[in-house]
């Protein structure tokens, strides 16, 4: 096999597991978009791979600090596709209605909290870090575990970038919108 036939082929094997993954029978958008650009994908993929998929926090807070963060970073795209992922790992329709931005009813109350830094931390406006850090380790969160919310806001932060700048806003997945409404 020649380097480019290798190299398409590991890229073809990417783009199908992707799907499988994320636990869902259908390539996202984002990435169909980048389907072309195997340069960008591979990256990309593994920092989203690395970030939402593994760690000591459940997948399911890792997708609520996906929304908070693209709520605060007014992508309609990720917002959408990451209720779907929360709502698909159980999270209920008020709860995921709840992270739009009234974070008031979401229990547990660390778990509420946990949400409030890392829309802090989206927002890049000036808040004490240190005492809502101080806070949540008081309340059971590990060093590691809050570090993973940093590295998690950093990740879907630089995603809703991505979104934004692909124009996706007006191309939710369809099947993402049936998640939701199921």
């Amino acid at each position: 096999m020649k380097i480019n036939e290798i190299e398409n082929s590991a890229h073809s094997l990417l783009l199908e597991s992707i799907p499988g993954k994320l636990g869902i029978d259908f390539l996202p958008v984002i990435f169909s978009r980048l389907t072309d650009k195997p340069q960008m994908l591979m990256p990309i993929w593994m920092l989203i791979e690395s970030v939402l998929l593994q760690g000591k926090l459940h997948r399911l807070t890792k997708e609520m600090i996906f929304v908070v963060t693209a709520n605060v970073k007014k992508c309609h795209y990720c917002t959408t596709s990451h209720k779907a992922f929360a709502r698909n790992l159980g999270l209920s329709k008020f709860l995921v209605d709840c992270l739009d931005g009234d974070l008031r009813y979401m229990e547990p109350t660390s778990t509420r909290h946990l949400l409030e830094f890392a829309q802090s931390l989206a927002s890049d406006v000036e808040f004490d870090s240190e005492t809502r850090y101080q806070q949540l380790l008081e309340e059971g969160f590990s060093q590691p575990e809050l570090e993973e919310v940093v590295f998690t806001v950093g990740v879907a932060s630089m995603i809703t970038t991505l979104a934004n700048g692909m124009e996706l806003n007006n191309m939710v997945d369809p099947e993402f919108e049936t998640m939701l409404s199921a």
